[in-house]
């Protein structure tokens, strides 16, 4: 055979070759493209459940990582603030209740300072109580009945009264009736269930029990838009909407309490994912959360009914949303 004919002849088996390797390049490219989306769609749960005792809580503070303040009845004393240390087991140490009998918690939340806010409806206040010293310092009257109320990064408390308007407390001492560019009092939906901030303070987020929906309210000028994006859930499944928060990235964090799920919304209103299944041998149906950098606290029911607090720890480091500009929901338990 001479140079030119060897030449031809291994021409065929060399552009084979090639083929066959750029085709195994291809595909494990395209395999890895694939593990990487759906990394970024995979949470790691550490969770952690905790039996509660009596009936009808209405609000849940997260004070530390470790620390929540859990408001409503309980079987010695109707309508108190307990503050609960949660450990890594699935016990709870002795309930701590605050030394103050309320009239009706309608919320609780962690201010500065060591403080924890209390709003109670029937005494049209708001209470201040400091931790450490374990005592109420200042009690706020508010312009009608307050349901509802989150704290901002930057002190201001926001609160939504029975009549569904929407009001701020700042520290020298004065409430203030938010006016929006109409000159009309700014209102939530009246089946508001819960309220969150974003971290800039100047956006409110409703959560709205049925359908389930995120309203977006602008605290500036007064403007309402629904923020949650769920385009493709089909229109016959249920959604119950009755908690929401939000983390320092300004990702929201929903309570479905007609799916027993928590979604994940990003600050575009964009579903990013569900919460994964808690390893319990039952599916657990949430009520609140409350959320602070990777823990999570849920309130939530057993299967029978019986109350339960949840810690998970949640590792998502590459959490981020789908770039085909998918954003359906996976609705199974």
């Amino acid at each position: 055979m001479n140079q030119q004919t060897a030449h031809h002849a291994r021409t065929p088996i060399a552009l084979f070759l090639l083929a066959f390797a750029f085709a195994i390049a291809f595909f494990a490219g395209s395999t890895r493209a694939q593990d990487d989306d759906s990394a970024g769609d995979m949470l790691t749960v550490t969770a952690h459940m905790y039996p509660l005792t009596g009936v009808n809580h209405t609000g849940l503070a997260l004070v530390d990582t470790d620390t929540v303040a859990l408001a409503g009845l309980n079987e010695s004393s109707p309508q108190t603030i307990e503050l609960l240390t949660l450990g890594t087991g699935d016990t709870l140490p002795p309930h701590d209740p605050l030394p103050f009998t309320f009239k009706q918690i309608a919320a609780a939340e962690a201010g500065t300072d060591n403080t924890l806010w209390v709003c109670d409806t029937l005494d049209s206040r708001l209470l201040v109580f400091d931790l450490k010293k374990r005592k109420l310092t200042q009690a706020v009257d508010t312009a009608g009945m307050p349901i509802k109320m989150r704290i901002a990064f930057d002190g201001t408390v926001w609160y939504i009264t029975r009549d569904l308007k929407v009001h701020r407390y700042t520290t020298d001492g004065r409430t203030y009736l938010l006016v929006d560019t109409a000159s009309q009092p700014i209102t939530v939906p009246a089946d508001v269930s819960d309220i969150a901030l974003a971290p800039t303070g100047d956006v409110m987020y409703v959560a709205c029990l049925s359908p389930g929906r995120i309203m977006r309210i602008d605290l500036t000028t007064g403007a309402t838009a629904t923020h949650t994006r769920d385009t493709q859930t089909p229109n016959d499944q249920a959604r119950v909407f009755s908690s929401v928060d939000v983390n320092h990235d300004g990702e929201l964090f929903v309570c479905d309490t007609a799916r027993n799920l928590i979604l994940q919304y990003g600050p575009d209103g964009r579903h990013i994912q569900n919460i994964p299944p808690f390893s319990f041998e039952f599916s657990p149906c949430p009520s609140m959360v409350r959320v602070s950098n990777s823990t999570l606290i849920c309130l939530a029911s057993q299967p029978d009914g019986t109350p339960m607090l949840i810690r998970a720890t949640i590792t998502n480091p590459d959490d981020v949303p789908d770039q085909d500009g998918s954003d359906i929901e996976d609705g199974s338990k």
